[in-house]
């Protein structure tokens, strides 16, 4: 989960590092203005929607198997398995 978090964060505030970046590169630095720095954060929020979208289509673990918790039969502990 703390990756997670992370990879979101960092999606998020990536467009406006971009532009700071260039911005130390550049001899004349684009003034962030209100609306682009709206812009930029719209940007980020559609990356960290994306990345949601992705993660949720290809993550996970094998479509067929089902978790079976540790349980008791006849008092004998079971373990948990994966099937």
């Amino acid at each position: 989960m703390p990756r997670l978090i992370l990879i979101q964060t960092i999606l998020f505030f990536l467009p406006l590092a971009v532009v700071l970046a260039l911005n130390g590169v550049r001899a004349v630095p684009v003034r962030l203005t209100p609306v682009r720095i709206v812009g930029l954060l719209t940007g980020g929020v559609l990356l960290v929607i994306a990345s949601f979208v992705v993660l949720a289509s290809f993550g996970g673990g094998t479509d067929p198997a089902s978790y079976r918790p540790a349980r008791f039969e006849n008092g004998v502990l079971v373990p948990a398995e994966v099937r």
